[in-house]
């Protein structure tokens, strides 16, 4: 069955209910003929208009990590696609464009896809794809995914937290023989609309062009041009020399992750 093949799971929480309920709105609009089962996994509040098909309930403290694997758990199918719940879909999905996406990770020792460009620290590969070396400290990303689960289910076994998903996962990633690539084309165009607290500047403007209630998202502020700038420089640095900035994050890292575990 086509359901088993692949389940697409939105990873949330509570306090982040109202950015979930946007996913499904945008993923019904973009991704109406999904034949695949759309899984949310939150805390212990749904949206009041709920849209999934199903919602995985775990509990109010339980961290990131500790959800993805309770979600993994009572999935199924051989691969899934995450995504946070703050990513929201702008265009059209070609259904079989992404089963072939999944064919191509069967025939392939694939463990990940990242299903919309660009990625850092690609490199060309083949026609539809580059691939993620594995020295790349960027190989796990939390944004769009198709993960073999099987593959998947390592990383939640560590519990880690979601800066720790996409560095120390990375990390991990290389005592694994699957490959990780990024799709050259968008299979799953989202746009990224939230960041600390507020609305990316990309992520405002798309749910105004949207013409979305303004009740839905007025609540929070839009992220300021200055953080942007600041954010563009980290990038830069994060491309030119990947293992100081690494070193830099570290230090960083406790702070940032008492604000990212749940």
């Amino acid at each position: 069955m086509i359901e088993k093949e692949c389940s697409i799971l939105i990873l949330s929480r509570d306090a982040s209910v109202r950015q979930a309920y946007l996913t499904s709105v945008f993923f019904r609009k973009y991704w109406a003929d999904c034949p695949y089962t759309l899984y949310l996994c939150t805390q212990e509040m749904v949206p009041e208009d709920n849209k999934y098909d199903k919602v995985i309930y775990t509990d109010k403290n339980m961290e990131w990590g500790g959800r993805l694997q309770k979600a993994l758990e009572q999935i199924e199918s051989e691969y899934v696609i995450l995504c946070p719940e703050d990513d929201f879909l702008q265009s059209t999905v070609n259904t079989e464009a992404i089963h072939r996406c999944i064919e191509y990770a069967k025939e392939n020792n694939v463990g990940a896809i990242r299903l919309c460009p660009p990625m850092l620290f690609t490199k060309p590969y083949n026609k539809e794809y580059d691939i993620v070396p594995e020295e790349s400290i960027y190989r796990l990303v939390l944004h769009p995914m198709l993960f073999e689960a099987r593959y998947l289910r390592k990383f939640a076994e560590k519990k880690y937290t979601p800066w720790q998903f996409e560095r120390e996962g990375s990390a991990y990633s290389r005592e694994m023989n699957e490959l990780v690539f990024c799709s050259k084309m968008p299979l799953y165009n989202s746009v990224h609309a939230w960041s600390r607290g507020m609305w990316t500047q990309e992520g405002y403007q798309f749910l105004v062009k949207s013409n979305i209630d303004r009740s839905l998202y007025d609540f929070a502020k839009v992220y300021p041009f200055y953080m942007k700038c600041r954010d563009d420089i980290i990038i830069f640095i994060i491309k030119t020399m990947p293992h100081l900035s690494t070193k830099l994050q570290k230090c960083r890292k406790n702070t940032d992750e008492k604000k990212l575990k749940m």
